[in-house]
């Protein structure tokens, strides 16, 4: 029940636009978190499950995704495109 350590996926310089999907190891419901930054001064984090698409803000910057498994922690194959 407890989040897991953020992971840089990408870094970057002007916006993008990606895709991050995951999927568990194992029966455990498994929860994403996306943290990055949608302008200069505006760092946002976001929850989702399974899949997700965001955009940047035209920032030099990281894309930081964390996980936690419900009720038992999980491990997790993650993709970014």
């Amino acid at each position: 029940m407890m989040w897991g350590p953020w992971t840089t996926i990408q870094s970057h310089g002007g916006s993008i636009a990606f895709a991050i999907s995951y999927s568990a190891i194992g029966d455990t419901l498994v929860m994403g978190k996306v943290k990055y930054f949608k302008a200069k001064d505006t760092q946002v984090e976001e929850e989702f499950r399974d899949e997700t698409t965001i955009r940047t803000g035209d920032v030099w910057a990281n894309v930081e995704v964390c996980f936690k498994g419900v009720p038992l922690g999980s491990t997790v194959n993650g993709e970014i495109g």
